[in-house]
């Protein structure tokens, strides 16, 4: 399942190539984190463009379900405006209030964890947010920075996510040379980093 997290993405082919593949989404509107942007000012005018995305897409079979926030719940008239609008617009899938409550789970982690981890802490309800640094191949970084920023990792990478803060990239290096051994370069620390992937994404 894909989450277009806070409706970041209206992009036709988006639907199109997940209903082609057989990705299901996991559809927000437009609220963020009640800490990270106010509530609407104009209510009825958000809930008129939720009306009209509901509309436009709810055609695709790849929509599994609509959420009206990200980590919290969506002011009173427009949760329930919202409820309202997805019951009688479409009718076929579930609504979720929240990504993080209703029995979801979000909020992490964000940071390397071992395999065990997932199967033996986290192995409980649907997360909506899990995830670590995700290191490209060596043909993506390769196409997304110039040669001089690519190794050693430069202040470049940053740009691109690879940074402290909650993904935990400041352990990273030091956690893929416990597991792997130290990279010797920018093409065995991205296969070192593919197996990380997989191990925690998998």
């Amino acid at each position: 399942m894909i989450r277009n997290w806070v409706g970041q993405t209206d992009d036709e082919d988006f639907y199109e190539l997940c209903d082609e593949s057989g990705l299901l989404i996991w559809d927000d509107f437009w609220l963020a984190n009640p800490v990270d942007g106010p509530d609407p000012a104009d209510p009825e005018l958000f809930l008129d463009s939720a009306r009209d995305k509901i509309k436009r897409y709810r055609n695709h079979p790849s929509i599994a379900l609509w959420c009206g926030r990200n980590e919290g719940r969506p002011p009173a008239v427009i949760d329930q405006g919202l409820a309202k609008a997805i019951a009688e617009l479409d009718g076929t899938r579930r609504y979720q209030p929240t990504s993080n409550d209703d029995g979801v789970h979000g909020n992490g982690p964000y940071s390397y964890n071992p395999p065990e981890y997932y199967f033996e802490t986290r192995a409980h309800g649907f997360s909506t947010e899990v995830g670590l640094p995700s290191i490209p191949t060596v043909e993506g970084v390769s196409q997304m920075m110039p040669a001089q920023d690519r190794w050693p990792i430069s202040r470049s990478w940053g740009y691109h996510d690879y940074t402290g803060g909650a993904c935990g990239a400041v352990n990273y290096a030091s956690i893929m040379t416990s597991r792997y051994g130290a990279p010797s370069g920018l093409a065995d620390f991205c296969r070192k980093g593919q197996m990380i992937n997989y191990e925690t994404q998998g």
